[in-house]
């Protein structure tokens, strides 16, 4: 075996040795595997040049020059078949380790290049130059430009330019509003640790090598069999064990669902761990997030790379309509009820932590100040829970859950037709790849 760190000194893509000294050690199997996607849905035009890619999951209209992707999702999956002038995405100089990136969604060029994105990072319609990524940050909807962002943070502000973020920040701000918490460094050291060695890791372990077997087997049909309903889908990329799903029920890759039932029109997206939980109609669980033991009611939202841990005897409980900040930890040593229709955010561990770490929409609605322990809040409440319900639906209708059988079709539909190609490159050999169809169904 070699590690990573020697494919990317004997690659010379990256030679500024601070920046090395981020990176895991990670061995890496000689047979490593790629799955590159095609589908009627999706403009396919792949072009790879002198590039290790290891594990990694490509679909859409995208370019990878001098750069390493490990175990990365690369996803251009608003991408439409009908539109000419589609949005391509550039991946050059950089190295994405368990990176998550998703185009802009916009009719541009979406560059991420110069960057290094650390494993369980998720950059979301968010380009990116000459950055790091720390562990779990996020980047959503904002232009990054030589900034540093520290771990588990999360970052949706537009544009952030030659900023540090702190290790643990929650920052969302517009022009009407500005959202902002900090994670202390207990809360991080316990839950990330100084080695890879807190309790979101310890979840993550022996998941993320289930998965990483997949991708190197190509084995993507040895699980249980399970009854999909026409209009639901599961990704082969997934692991599912005892599970009961519903109609307009959307499963992405990387994602494993364990003794769990999900309702109607849900979706769990890549990246995502639910085990032992109960979701019900239109439950959104966004990249990365961990549901244990956890129930969520209709129309619950639970935002990127949150941590919900509950337990058989202290269950969590997420009432109708409530909204899990991104990066949230809810880690429960009682039995946690979060009411309907609430906002919660930061570290919760019992029932009485709400009052500093959650409030209900209705109520901040009304207000434009809010000032609670290592959180503020500016601005116009009524925009800030607009813009989420908003998107929320959106999310909601782009992966299918509002599908008849006559129209409205999202992932949830579209992505039972992909096809798969398994490509099991040369570790001692950079990949040089070039594939491109247009957007004719009997072509992909």
């Amino acid at each position: 075996m070699k590690t990573l760190k020697d494919i990317i000194l004997n690659s010379q893509l990256f030679t500024n040795q601070k920046n090395i000294d981020l990176i895991p050690t990670i061995l890496v199997p000689q047979k490593t595997s790629n799955v590159f996607i095609l589908s009627a849905n999706h403009i396919c035009k792949y072009k790879i040049r002198s590039s290790y890619l290891l594990y990694s999951y490509i679909l859409g209209n995208i370019k990878i020059k001098n750069s390493i992707l490990y175990s990365s999702d690369i996803r251009g999956d608003e991408l439409k078949s009908h539109t000419d002038n589609s949005e391509k995405i550039s991946i050059k100089n950089s190295l994405l380790l368990n990176t998550l990136v998703h185009n802009k969604s916009q009719n541009q060029k979406f560059d991420i290049k110069n960057t290094i994105s650390l494993p369980y990072s998720n950059i979301h319609g968010a380009p990116v130059d000459s950055s790091i990524l720390h562990y779990f940050a996020t980047i959503d909807l904002t232009e990054v430009k030589q900034s540093t962002i520290g771990k588990f943070s999360y970052i949706q502000t537009g544009t952030l330019d030659h900023q540090e973020i702190s290790p643990g920040t929650i920052w969302i701000k517009t022009n009407n509003f500005e959202f902002l918490f900090q994670h202390s460094k207990h809360t991080l050291d316990t839950y990330l640790g100084k080695n890879q060695c807190g309790k979101i890791y310890q979840l993550l372990y022996n998941i993320e090598n289930k998965l990483i077997h997949k991708f190197i087997s190509g084995k993507l049909e040895e699980q249980q069999k399970v009854n999909i309903p026409p209009s639901s889908s599961i990704s082969s990329l997934s692991i599912y064990e005892n599970i009961n799903i519903k109609e307009n029920v959307f499963i992405s890759q990387r994602a494993y669902v364990h003794n769990s039932s999900i309702g109607i029109g849900s979706n769990i997206q890549e990246n995502c761990i639910v085990s032992e939980s109960r979701l019900k109609n239109c439950v959104v669980i966004a990249h990365g997030a961990k549901l244990i033991h956890t129930t969520a009611s209709d129309r619950v939202f639970v935002g990127f790379n949150s941590f919900l841990q509950g337990t058989k005897d202290y269950p969590i409980y997420l009432g109708q309509g409530s909204i899990v900040c991104p990066h949230t930890i809810i880690d429960a040593e009682e039995t946690i009820h979060i009411p309907d229709g609430h906002l919660v955010w930061g570290i919760i561990k019992t029932q009485s932590d709400l009052k500093n770490y959650s409030i209900s929409l209705q109520e901040l609605m009304k207000i434009k100040t809010i000032k609670k322990e290592n959180f503020i809040f500016n601005g116009s409440g009524q925009a800030f829970v607009q813009a989420f319900t908003k998107r929320i639906e959106h999310i909601l209708e782009e992966n299918g859950a509002f599908f008849s059988y006559n129209n409205s079709k999202g992932h949830a539909q579209k992505n039972k037709n992909f096809s798969y190609i398994w490509l099991t490159p040369s570790m001692d050999k950079p990949v040089n790849l070039n594939i491109s169809t247009n957007n004719k169904e009997e072509q992909c």
